[in-house]
C-alpha cells in the first residue's frame, strides 16, 4: 500500500509539473530546461517508469475510487493517499505554487475514521427524515406513537423491528395487529 501511495504521487508530481511546464512563457521555460538538464536517455527511462508505474498503480486508484464513491465524505482522505487528484495540482495561468503547503496540511488532517463516521450520521439522519410520527391509542386506552416511512405500515420504532398496525388512509386511522 505504502510503494502504491509513494507511485501514485509520484506520476501525480509528474503531472503537475509537466502541466505546469506547458504554462511557462519561453523565457521561463528556457531558465528551467537550465536548471534541470537532462540527456535523452535517462528522460526516455524515466517516461517508462512513469508508464509502468501509473500501470501498476491503478488497482489501488481503482479501490481508493470505490471507496471514495460509496463514502463521499472520504473524498479528502483518498486524495490525501493517492487518489485520482492526489498529487495533480493543475495551476491556472497566472497563479504560483506559494500556497500548496496550506492546502498539503488541509488534506493531510483528513482522517478515514472521520470520514466514515460522517458518513454514517449522514445515512441515519437521511433514514430518520423518511419516518413520521403519528399518534394512536392502544388496546389499553394508552395515547402511543407509531412510526412510519410510508403512511401504511406502522411501527413501534424507526427500526422497524416491532409492527403495529396497518392504515389505508394515511396514518388518519392505525388497524393494531
Amino acid at each position: 500500500m505504502f510503494f502504491n501511495l509513494m507511485a501514485s504521487k509520484l506520476v501525480g508530481y509528474s503531472d503537475t509539473y509537466n502541466s505546469c511546464y506547458r504554462k511557462l512563457s519561453k523565457d521561463s521555460r528556457a531558465f528551467v530546461n537550465g536548471l534541470f538538464r537532462e540527456n535523452i536517455a535517462a528522460t526516455i527511462f524515466r517516461e517508462i517508469v512513469l508508464i509502468a508505474l501509473t500501470v501498476f498503480t491503478l488497482p489501488y486508484k481503482f479501490i481508493l475510487i470505490i471507496i471514495e464513491t460509496l463514502i463521499p465524505s472520504a473524498r479528502n482522505w483518498t486524495v490525501a493517499h493517492g487518489g485520482e487528484a492526489g498529487a495533480v495540482i493543475s495551476l491556472p495561468k497566472g497563479f504560483d505554487v506559494g500556497g500548496l503547503g496550506a492546502l498539503g496540511e488541509y488534506y493531510a488532517s483528513c482522517s478515514f475514521g472521520d470520514a466514515l463516521d460522517q458518513h454514517i450520521e449522514e445515512c441515519e439522519k437521511a433514514r430518520l427524515a423518511k419516518f413520521s410520527a403519528y399518534e394512536y391509542v392502544d388496546s389499553h386506552g394508552v395515547t402511543r406513537e407509531a412510526y412510519s416511512d410510508d403512511g401504511k405500515t406502522f411501527y413501534s420504532s424507526t427500526d422497524k423491528l416491532t409492527e403495529v398496525g396497518k392504515s389505508d388512509d394515511g396514518g388518519k386511522t392505525i388497524r393494531l395487529n
